[in-house]
């Protein structure tokens, strides 16, 4: 029953893909042209000089290559396959060459499957067990789309050469603070989340922003260690999302290669599909690549977890969305160029 419900969601995704053709609406670069690196902190850089030297070129040159990324960007969309895991937003790839134009991928949300159970948590915070983790809620979130029998298994990365190779599970703390920051916020998640915004509901996520941040709940819920005083939940994320993958015999975590080259970030509104990054990064020698947020699938998990509950659909929608500005904030400058992708 599971498997054809599974077969069932990838026909309507990939007739959806067919029927309906997208366009990408370009809007500037992240930080609207005004850089601040109180708020952009992050490394990542799509800045002139630092393109002209990576692509060994002149300014005109540099800018050619973007150019010319936007314009093959669309043919990179493919249908996702609602047997495959979550995957983050992380532009590099797991394979050193190009794989098929069709493969089977699943969606791209901040952090993956781990990064996603914070939103669940913030959805509906006023019932958090007592000695609840973020890993506990990992498991829970698990269970649910199992036994619900939803698309898309739990999924993470790590990466070839880093202690926890996902930017948006290390800094989550940091991600969660930004989330806190309305001033740098809110405008962006208004932008974004469209109709399932609403200012009461924005409000009560940051309430419970704060709440989880606070004196009573972060240490326990983020698993500090009492003895060394380190927080060590996104190395224990990674291991049981390992877990799950193979308590269901298939690979839970992909491992990334090299250093980010990202130089564009996407917001994917067009249901069904998603960015063969693997493709992307090895035809561009691994020097340009995207960041792609595929936000439909938000919207689609919020309504299949609270079928029953806008609100809380609301506080998913919005919830996941701040993270994902947030880890934008965190680990880039600011200065990739943003664009909407939605049905032409």
């Amino acid at each position: 029953m599971g498997q054809e419900r599974y077969q069932r969601h990838e026909m309507i995704a990939r007739a959806e893909t067919e029927v309906l053709p997208a366009e990408i609406i370009w809007i500037g670069r992240l930080d609207g042209g005004h850089p601040d690196h109180k708020i952009w902190s992050g490394s990542i850089t799509a800045e002139t000089d630092a393109l002209k030297e990576r692509f060994q070129t002149d300014e005109a040159g540099a800018q050619k290559v973007i150019e010319e990324l936007k314009e093959s960007l669309e043919s990179y969309y493919v249908p996702t396959n609602p047997n495959s895991q979550v995957r983050c937003i992380d532009g590099r790839s797991e394979t050193e060459e190009a794989i098929a134009d069709l493969p089977e991928l699943g969606p791209q949300v901040a952090g993956g499957t781990p990064a996603a159970t914070l939103s669940y948590r913030l959805a509906h915070f006023n019932s958090m067990p007592e000695g609840a983790t973020i890993e506990t809620d990992l498991d829970e979130v698990s269970r649910i789309v199992k036994s619900l029998g939803l698309p898309y298994l739990p999924g993470a990365h790590d990466d070839d050469h880093s202690g926890v190779g996902c930017g948006a599970l290390a800094h989550m703390l940091r991600i969660a603070e930004k989330m806190e920051d309305r001033e740098a916020m809110q405008d962006y998640v208004r932008a974004i989340a469209e109709d399932y915004y609403d200012q009461n509901t924005y409000e009560e996520v940051l309430e419970n922003v704060a709440e989880i941040l606070g004196p009573d709940h972060k240490d326990t819920y983020f698993m500090k260690d009492q003895t060394t005083g380190e927080y060590t939940f996104a190395s224990s994320l990674l291991h049981k999302t390992e877990e799950i993958g193979r308590s269901e015999d298939r690979k839970a975590v992909e491992v990334l290669r090299g250093d980010h080259s990202e130089v564009l970030l996407i917001i994917n509104k067009q249901p069904g599909t998603t960015l063969n990054r693997d493709k992307l990064s090895a035809d561009n020698n691994h020097l340009a690549q995207v960041f792609n947020y595929d936000y439909w699938v938000s919207v689609d998990r919020a309504r299949q977890l609270f079928p029953d509950d806008e609100e809380a659909q609301k506080k998913i929608i919005i919830s996941q969305v701040m993270f994902a500005v947030g880890t934008a904030m965190t680990l880039t400058d600011g200065s990739l160029e943003a664009g909407i992708r939605q049905s032409a």
